[in-house]
Protein backbone atom coordinates (compact mmCIF):
# COMPACT_ATOMS: atom_id res chain seq x y z
CA UNK A 1 0.00 0.00 0.00
CA UNK A 2 0.77 3.74 -0.75
CA UNK A 3 2.62 5.18 2.85
CA UNK A 4 2.34 8.67 3.37
CA UNK A 5 6.33 8.75 3.93
CA UNK A 6 7.25 6.82 0.54
CA UNK A 7 4.80 9.59 -1.23
CA UNK A 8 7.39 11.99 -0.32
CA UNK A 9 9.88 10.80 -1.83
CA UNK A 10 7.88 10.05 -4.42
CA UNK A 11 7.18 13.32 -5.31
CA UNK A 12 10.70 14.45 -5.14
CA UNK A 13 10.80 12.57 -8.57
CA UNK A 14 8.10 14.03 -10.90
CA UNK A 15 9.68 16.72 -13.42
CA UNK A 16 9.20 20.22 -12.74
CA UNK A 17 8.82 22.74 -14.66
CA UNK A 18 7.16 21.13 -17.18
CA UNK A 19 3.81 22.17 -19.06
CA UNK A 20 0.49 20.96 -16.77
CA UNK A 21 -1.82 18.23 -18.28
CA UNK A 22 -5.29 18.22 -19.07
CA UNK A 23 -6.40 18.69 -16.05
CA UNK A 24 -4.91 22.37 -15.93
CA UNK A 25 -2.59 20.74 -12.83
CA UNK A 26 1.42 21.23 -12.96
CA UNK A 27 3.79 19.00 -11.20
CA UNK A 28 4.78 22.44 -8.96
CA UNK A 29 1.18 21.98 -7.55
CA UNK A 30 2.26 18.51 -5.71
CA UNK A 31 5.40 18.72 -3.64
CA UNK A 32 4.54 22.44 -2.76
CA UNK A 33 0.87 21.59 -1.33
CA UNK A 34 -0.33 21.19 1.65
CA UNK A 35 0.81 18.17 3.68
CA UNK A 36 -3.03 16.65 3.77
CA UNK A 37 -2.61 16.11 0.08
CA UNK A 38 -0.16 13.88 0.26
CA UNK A 39 -2.61 11.62 2.80
CA UNK A 40 -5.40 12.48 0.33
CA UNK A 41 -3.31 10.88 -2.81
CA UNK A 42 -2.14 7.84 -0.44
CA UNK A 43 -5.47 7.32 0.09
CA UNK A 44 -6.72 7.52 -3.54
CA UNK A 45 -3.99 5.23 -5.09
CA UNK A 46 -4.70 2.53 -2.08
CA UNK A 47 -8.63 2.66 -3.18
CA UNK A 48 -7.50 2.61 -6.84
CA UNK A 49 -5.13 -1.09 -6.08
CA UNK A 50 -7.88 -1.97 -4.20
CA UNK A 51 -11.04 -1.68 -6.46
CA UNK A 52 -8.60 -1.51 -9.90
CA UNK A 53 -10.36 1.41 -11.40
CA UNK A 54 -8.71 4.89 -11.68
CA UNK A 55 -10.34 7.85 -12.38
CA UNK A 56 -11.48 9.26 -15.89
CA UNK A 57 -9.96 12.55 -15.01
CA UNK A 58 -6.43 10.92 -14.60
CA UNK A 59 -6.63 9.25 -17.43
CA UNK A 60 -6.59 11.92 -19.84
CA UNK A 61 -3.97 12.26 -21.93
CA UNK A 62 -3.30 15.41 -24.80
CA UNK A 63 -0.32 14.59 -27.72
CA UNK A 64 0.45 17.80 -29.41
CA UNK A 65 2.16 17.53 -32.91
CA UNK A 66 5.53 18.89 -33.18
CA UNK A 67 7.25 19.76 -36.28
CA UNK A 68 10.64 18.22 -36.86
CA UNK A 69 11.85 19.99 -39.86
CA UNK A 70 10.24 23.61 -40.44
CA UNK A 71 12.01 23.64 -43.70
CA UNK A 72 10.39 20.63 -44.39
CA UNK A 73 6.93 19.59 -45.87
CA UNK A 74 4.66 20.99 -43.31
CA UNK A 75 1.76 18.47 -44.25
CA UNK A 76 3.83 15.21 -44.16
CA UNK A 77 2.45 13.51 -40.77
CA UNK A 78 6.63 11.81 -40.60
CA UNK A 79 7.81 15.33 -40.32
CA UNK A 80 5.76 15.41 -36.68
CA UNK A 81 7.04 13.73 -33.33
CA UNK A 82 3.94 13.33 -31.08
CA UNK A 83 4.39 14.82 -27.49
CA UNK A 84 1.90 12.99 -25.13
CA UNK A 85 0.63 14.93 -22.20
CA UNK A 86 -0.66 13.40 -19.26
CA UNK A 87 -1.54 14.27 -15.74
CA UNK A 88 0.47 14.95 -12.89
CA UNK A 89 -1.48 12.07 -10.49
CA UNK A 90 -1.28 9.77 -12.75
CA UNK A 91 2.43 10.58 -13.60
CA UNK A 92 2.77 10.26 -9.51
CA UNK A 93 0.77 6.66 -9.52
CA UNK A 94 2.93 5.17 -12.47
CA UNK A 95 6.07 6.10 -10.24
CA UNK A 96 4.50 4.42 -7.41
CA UNK A 97 3.29 1.43 -9.39
CA UNK A 98 7.31 1.04 -10.38
CA UNK A 99 8.68 1.23 -7.02
CA UNK A 100 6.40 -2.03 -6.27
CA UNK A 101 6.93 -3.76 -9.66
CA UNK A 102 10.90 -2.82 -10.39
CA UNK A 103 11.90 -6.30 -8.66
CA UNK A 104 9.76 -8.16 -11.25
CA UNK A 105 10.41 -6.72 -14.38
CA UNK A 106 14.06 -7.12 -14.59
CA UNK A 107 15.66 -8.31 -18.38
CA UNK A 108 18.38 -10.24 -19.35
CA UNK A 109 21.60 -9.02 -20.11
CA UNK A 110 21.03 -8.62 -23.33
CA UNK A 111 19.04 -5.94 -23.21
CA UNK A 112 20.95 -2.34 -22.52
CA UNK A 113 18.04 0.38 -23.16
CA UNK A 114 16.42 1.39 -20.06
CA UNK A 115 18.71 0.12 -17.55
CA UNK A 116 20.49 1.75 -14.95
CA UNK A 117 23.65 1.99 -15.13
CA UNK A 118 23.54 0.74 -19.03
CA UNK A 119 23.37 2.69 -22.07
CA UNK A 120 23.24 2.16 -25.80
CA UNK A 121 27.10 3.39 -26.41
CA UNK A 122 27.94 0.08 -23.77
CA UNK A 123 25.81 -1.86 -26.27
CA UNK A 124 27.81 -0.67 -29.73
CA UNK A 125 31.08 -0.97 -27.96
CA UNK A 126 30.21 -4.48 -27.42
CA UNK A 127 29.27 -5.17 -30.76
CA UNK A 128 32.34 -3.62 -31.99
CA UNK A 129 34.57 -5.33 -30.27
CA UNK A 130 32.83 -9.09 -30.50
CA UNK A 131 33.00 -8.46 -34.52
CA UNK A 132 36.33 -7.32 -34.34
CA UNK A 133 37.77 -10.00 -32.02
CA UNK A 134 36.10 -13.25 -34.48
CA UNK A 135 37.57 -11.07 -37.48
CA UNK A 136 40.89 -11.02 -36.49
CA UNK A 137 40.88 -14.22 -35.20
CA UNK A 138 40.10 -15.65 -38.85
CA UNK A 139 36.27 -15.92 -38.62
CA UNK A 140 33.58 -14.27 -40.33
CA UNK A 141 31.05 -11.93 -38.56
CA UNK A 142 27.73 -11.90 -39.23
CA UNK A 143 24.81 -9.15 -37.90
CA UNK A 144 20.87 -9.39 -38.35
CA UNK A 145 19.27 -6.10 -37.53
CA UNK A 146 15.65 -5.84 -36.54
CA UNK A 147 14.03 -2.23 -37.45
CA UNK A 148 11.48 -1.91 -34.68
CA UNK A 149 10.36 2.00 -35.51
CA UNK A 150 7.37 3.11 -34.16
CA UNK A 151 7.74 -0.23 -31.97
CA UNK A 152 6.08 1.52 -28.63
CA UNK A 153 2.93 1.84 -30.73
CA UNK A 154 2.61 -1.62 -31.27
CA UNK A 155 2.50 -3.89 -28.59
CA UNK A 156 -0.77 -5.70 -28.26
CA UNK A 157 -2.24 -4.65 -24.49
CA UNK A 158 -3.31 -8.74 -23.55
CA UNK A 159 -0.05 -9.75 -24.61
CA UNK A 160 1.55 -7.36 -22.26
CA UNK A 161 -0.73 -8.25 -19.46
CA UNK A 162 0.42 -11.93 -20.04
CA UNK A 163 3.97 -11.40 -20.23
CA UNK A 164 3.57 -9.20 -16.45
CA UNK A 165 1.67 -12.35 -15.11
CA UNK A 166 4.29 -14.66 -16.13
CA UNK A 167 7.00 -12.34 -14.71
CA UNK A 168 4.77 -12.98 -11.16
CA UNK A 169 4.33 -9.40 -11.00
CA UNK A 170 1.40 -8.75 -8.34
CA UNK A 171 -2.31 -9.85 -9.74
CA UNK A 172 -3.76 -6.67 -8.51
CA UNK A 173 -1.85 -4.45 -10.12
CA UNK A 174 -2.31 -6.23 -13.31
CA UNK A 175 -5.80 -5.88 -13.03
CA UNK A 176 -5.24 -1.84 -12.32
CA UNK A 177 -3.17 -1.38 -15.13
CA UNK A 178 -5.23 -3.76 -17.59
CA UNK A 179 -8.19 -1.01 -16.53
CA UNK A 180 -5.69 1.65 -17.15
CA UNK A 181 -5.09 0.67 -20.68
CA UNK A 182 -8.52 0.02 -21.50
CA UNK A 183 -10.15 3.35 -20.16
CA UNK A 184 -7.95 5.39 -21.53
CA UNK A 185 -8.32 8.19 -23.99
CA UNK A 186 -6.90 10.46 -25.65
CA UNK A 187 -7.05 13.76 -27.90
CA UNK A 188 -4.57 15.57 -30.07
CA UNK A 189 -4.01 18.77 -29.51
CA UNK A 190 -3.40 21.85 -32.69
CA UNK A 191 -2.66 24.85 -31.89
CA UNK A 192 -5.83 26.31 -29.90
CA UNK A 193 -8.06 23.48 -30.89
CA UNK A 194 -8.50 19.98 -29.36
CA UNK A 195 -10.12 16.81 -31.04
CA UNK A 196 -12.49 14.82 -30.16
CA UNK A 197 -11.57 11.86 -27.10
CA UNK A 198 -10.65 8.47 -28.34
CA UNK A 199 -9.47 5.23 -27.11
CA UNK A 200 -6.30 3.76 -27.70
CA UNK A 201 -6.71 0.46 -28.52
CA UNK A 202 -2.74 -0.72 -28.87
CA UNK A 203 0.86 0.44 -27.81
CA UNK A 204 1.85 1.14 -24.61
CA UNK A 205 0.98 4.81 -22.73
CA UNK A 206 2.58 8.07 -24.80
CA UNK A 207 4.81 9.56 -21.97
CA UNK A 208 4.01 6.89 -19.41
CA UNK A 209 6.92 6.47 -16.82
CA UNK A 210 6.20 2.30 -16.86
CA UNK A 211 5.95 2.41 -21.15
CA UNK A 212 10.11 2.07 -21.42
CA UNK A 213 10.23 -0.96 -18.71
CA UNK A 214 7.00 -2.61 -20.22
CA UNK A 215 8.63 -2.28 -23.88
CA UNK A 216 11.52 -4.31 -22.22
CA UNK A 217 9.49 -6.59 -20.73
CA UNK A 218 7.55 -7.13 -23.85
CA UNK A 219 10.62 -8.05 -25.93
CA UNK A 220 12.09 -9.92 -23.38
CA UNK A 221 11.29 -13.52 -24.93
CA UNK A 222 12.77 -12.42 -28.32
CA UNK A 223 15.95 -11.53 -26.57
CA UNK A 224 16.08 -14.27 -25.20
CA UNK A 225 15.72 -16.88 -28.19
CA UNK A 226 19.16 -16.43 -29.50
CA UNK A 227 20.71 -17.52 -25.94
CA UNK A 228 18.24 -20.48 -25.78
CA UNK A 229 19.19 -22.03 -29.54
CA UNK A 230 22.94 -21.70 -28.32
CA UNK A 231 23.41 -19.95 -31.64
CA UNK A 232 25.55 -16.66 -32.11
CA UNK A 233 28.47 -14.94 -30.00
CA UNK A 234 29.55 -14.89 -26.60
CA UNK A 235 32.27 -13.12 -26.27
CA UNK A 236 30.40 -10.00 -25.88
CA UNK A 237 28.65 -11.55 -22.09
CA UNK A 238 32.55 -12.50 -21.56
CA UNK A 239 33.39 -8.62 -22.19
CA UNK A 240 30.62 -7.27 -20.08
CA UNK A 241 31.82 -8.74 -16.89
CA UNK A 242 35.80 -7.60 -17.22
CA UNK A 243 34.49 -3.93 -17.86
CA UNK A 244 33.77 -0.94 -16.23
CA UNK A 245 32.01 2.06 -17.06
CA UNK A 246 32.57 5.59 -15.93
CA UNK A 247 30.49 8.08 -18.12
CA UNK A 248 30.30 5.76 -20.54
CA UNK A 249 34.24 5.41 -20.87
CA UNK A 250 35.14 1.67 -20.82
CA UNK A 251 37.77 1.08 -18.60
CA UNK A 252 39.83 -2.27 -18.99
Amino acid sequence: MCSFASLASLLQKLPLNKAPGPDCISAEHLPYADEFLRFFLSELFDMCIVHGYIPNSCLNTTTVPICKNKNGNMSDTSNYRPVAVVTVVSNLLEHFILSNISAFVGNTDNQFGFRVGRSTVQCSFLLKQTASFFVTHGSSAHGVFLDASKAFDRVLHMKLFEKLIHSKVPMCLVRLLKDWYKEQKMQIKWGKHFSEPFHVSNGVRQGGVLSPYFFAVYLDDLSNEPNNIKAGCYIGEVLLNHLTFVDDICVF
